[in-house]
């Protein structure tokens, strides 16, 4: 009998598995590990790496705001929302897959689970041994409370990065008890999210559309200043995690 993921669906089988096109691969190196020097095609590399564990907003979210938001209405619950793959909204911000879903897919393990969605199921911790997915839609790196001091007013979820903490500490002494494995990020044992290239996010360039053309690069149509926002955080962040 075929194994069925978390949203009951057949995965593929690893050797049906597709190379990653070069903006995947390119996440894998960045989200995954430090190891840039690796070669990910190599099966002796893909045997390395028996688990995802995720935090995030959006990005990364594979349905725990699904199974925990009362308002089944929000639009990233509705058609076309999935329509690509799991042909159903699964919760995902995406018609089909997301970047943690094709990196899964590569490392030939099976769609990281929502936190969430086990707990609502009361399924057994030997369900996170590859993996586990903390992020929840709309989550920021501080806390809602903190946010609203500042008139920051968050509607979706207050589940932020803390909160994701948290839920992961609780499960650690169960976890430890398992073959999970945590990948490091950037070289670091701590957890760093990298920023991606929100210029070309829809939503911005709708945000922050001008009749400036020299505000756009014209190689790909995305606003520059927030690209190099992006880059700034990320080197930042390198620079922090390099202290730890």
């Amino acid at each position: 009998m075929a194994a069925i993921d978390s949203n009951g669906n057949t995965p593929p089988r690893r050797d049906l598995v597709e190379p990653p096109p070069p903006m995947i691969e390119s996440s894998l190196y960045s989200i995954v590990s430090g190891y840039k020097d690796w070669d990910f095609h190599h099966p002796a590399v893909l045997g390395c790496f028996n688990s995802v564990i995720s935090f995030g907003d959006s990005l990364t979210d594979a349905g725990n705001l699904y199974n925990s938001s009362p308002n089944r209405s929000l639009h990233y619950f509705q058609p076309p929302y999935g329509k690509t793959y799991f042909h159903h909204p699964t919760g995902r911000c995406s018609d089909g897959l997301l970047i943690i879903d094709f990196i899964a897919q590569f490392l030939g393990l099976p769609f990281v689970p929502p936190f969430l969605q086990s707990l609502n199921s009361n399924q057994s911790v030997q369900n996170f041994e590859a993996g586990v997915d903390f992020a929840v839609i709309g989550a920021t790196g501080l806390d809602a409370s903190f946010l609203a001091t500042m008139e920051i007013h968050i509607p979706s979820t207050n589940n932020s990065l803390r909160i994701q903490l948290e839920w992961f500490k609780q499960m650690l002494p169960s976890l430890c008890n398992t073959s999970l494995g945590v990948n490091r990020a950037r070289g670091s044992n701590n957890f760093g999210t990298r920023q991606n290239p929100i210029g070309c996010l829809p939503t911005y360039l709708s945000k922050f559309e001008t009749s400036d053309k020299n505000q756009y690069d014209p190689s790909t149509g995305c606003l520059k200043w927030l690209n190099e926002f992006a880059q700034y955080h990320n080197e930042q962040l390198q620079i922090e995690l390099s202290r730890i």
